[in-house]
């Protein structure tokens, strides 16, 4: 199951690659799809990094009983972002194994609601791997890739070896974080040190 908490879905209908449940035979089909030069453009600005580049999907499609899907594949791609430390480009490359089935919506809304009554119980429901739901009979490819790929990118990337200083640091303006020297909590080591010597008196 994705995690949708990284992804930003509220602008991404131009990634949407909708395939129809029911147009794919009972031994499967083959996904695999290429980005062009503007997709790929696009879609380095809405996941927030600097270049996406090389992505290969390569997806099987199989349908399961009762108009449940399952996916299984690849994803790979080249990303390129900036360094969080140096502001330097860092270069990853990106294989997610995909194996994941798609429900109808309102069987996978059935799911979560038992799921939640066992966890209730005391089982470990969420433990099981959770489908993925979907809707009039379609489901969207495109923005299950460009999930994945949001999911899979490292929020913090840094180059190798290179480590992030606070001292050093820009950002240090050495005010409000000193404890030490000021703040509430300088007052209270001072009273606690007054009380200590007036019982050594």
């Amino acid at each position: 199951m994705i995690d949708r908490s990284r992804s930003d879905t509220g602008d991404t209908e131009v990634f949407s690659k909708k395939v129809d449940v029911s147009s794919i035979p009972r031994d499967g089909r083959r996904y695999r799809d290429i980005f062009k030069n503007d997709e790929l453009k696009a879609l380095a600005d809405a996941i927030g990094v600097q270049a996406l580049e090389n992505i290969d999907i390569n997806l099987e499609l199989r349908p399961l009983s009762r108009d449940r899907l399952r996916v299984h594949g690849h994803v790979r791609a080249d990303v390129t972002q900036l360094c969080v430390v140096t502001v330097e480009p860092v270069h990853s490359r990106l294989d997610e194994n995909i194996d994941c089935e798609f429900w109808p919506e309102q069987d996978y809304l059935r799911w979560v609601r038992s799921s939640e009554e066992e966890s209730e119980a005391g089982f470990d429901a969420f433990l099981r791997e959770e489908p993925e739901p979907y809707r009039d009979g379609e489901i969207d490819i495109g923005q299950f890739i460009y999930e994945t790929i949001v999911a899979a990118i490292d929020p913090y990337p840094r180059k190798n070896n290179v480590e992030f200083n606070w001292d050093t640091s820009e950002f240090n303006t050495g005010v409000g974080w000193n404890v030490e020297k000021s703040g509430p909590f300088s007052k209270l080591r001072t009273l606690i040190g007054a009380s200590k010597g007036d019982k050594s008196s």
